[in-house]
């Protein structure tokens, strides 16, 4: 795959779409955008898929709107949200204040919207990894 390429998007219920590449990008941070939602907390991550295209938002209403009223349950909606970094500085403390931003969204969307706290998975990591350099530091 290169940039120029052609690429074929089978779409269920309508004919195939065409585009062509304008480039390639890398995606750091994929598993943040793919991950699975709603999966118990101990199962292992999933690999991002590698057939990913970005495309300008007209142009994926234009592809995809007609795919949503012939199939529904084949297109999905994320938001990926970005919250103010104005939390405490003490991991424990921003952990606890973040989990409860995201079980407050949760509460309000009640039922049409499951929340994958991406932040919170991160400071739960540095929470543990402060607590260890604490104990370190005391031996």
């Amino acid at each position: 795959m290169s940039a120029g390429d052609t690429i074929t998007i089978i779409r269920p219920g309508l004919s195939s779409v065409s585009v062509k590449a304008d480039g390639i990008i890398d995606l750091p941070n994929a598993d943040s955008l793919f991950q699975g939602i709603g999966l118990p907390a101990n199962a292992a991550p999933q690999a991002p898929p590698d057939n990913v295209i970005l495309l300008p938002e007209a142009m994926w209403h234009s592809f995809f709107d007609g795919q949503a009223a012939v199939c529904p349950d084949s297109v999905k909606t994320q938001l990926h949200i970005k919250i103010d970094r104005d939390f405490p500085s003490d991991p424990n403390t921003a952990y606890t204040f973040v989990t409860g931003k995201a079980d407050n969204l949760e509460a309000r969307i009640a039922g049409n919207g499951i929340v994958g706290d991406n932040l919170a998975a991160r400071l739960l990591a540095v929470r543990e990894d402060a607590l260890y350099s604490k104990v370190l530091f005391l031996f």
